[in-house]
């Protein structure tokens, strides 16, 4: 700072103004190091999007898979239980997956049994038009079996339900 007051007894050095816009003057910095330390957050957002985009394409269909509910020629089965103090009841529902009108069903063969026992209940029904839902439902008196199963076999092609039961 110049200081032009003549009582003044500090620094006795003026700058010109010349000098003044000099001192004022900074180089810049010269990157060196290539791309990688100019655009660090530009590769890392990139790197960040190409895992995302790799979970999304790669894991999660395999996951959701997983948990899908079973499929068989176009038909979504469930299997669920119920048990009471003797008793265990079973619930199969099917649904159609198939979009329109049709007036045709085609046959469906379900096959309830628990895992020791000797006692099967065979079902042969029609099933749901397109887009509606049919639920089959059988009792078994409990014999101490670990596993409930439903064999379900639609044009030809048979799927096995099994449904752990947990039954205190």
């Amino acid at each position: 700072m110049i200081n032009r007051d003549p009582d003044y007894q500090g620094h006795q050095y003026h700058f010109n103004k010349d000098e003044y816009e000099n001192s004022r003057f900074t180089e810049p910095k010269s990157y060196k190091g290539g791309a990688f330390k100019r655009n660090r957050t530009l590769l890392i957002t990139l790197l960040d999007i190409a895992v995302i985009v790799l979970i999304i394409v790669v894991v999660i269909p395999f996951v959701r898979k997983s948990y899908e509910i079973p499929d068989l020629n176009g038909y979504s089965l469930n299997l669920s239980d119920y048990h009471s103090e003797n008793d265990i009841f079973l619930s199969l529902s099917i649904f159609n997956k198939d979009k329109g009108e049709s007036n045709i069903a085609d046959l469906v063969d379900i096959e309830f049994y628990l895992e020791n026992s000797e006692e099967h209940i065979f079902i042969n029904d029609l099933l749901p038009l397109p887009g509606k839902s049919l639920i089959y439902r059988t009792s078994f008196t409990f014999d101490g079996s670990k596993i409930a199963s439903s064999k379900v076999t639609i044009k030809g092609t048979s799927s096995v339900l099994n449904i752990k039961i947990d039954k205190k």
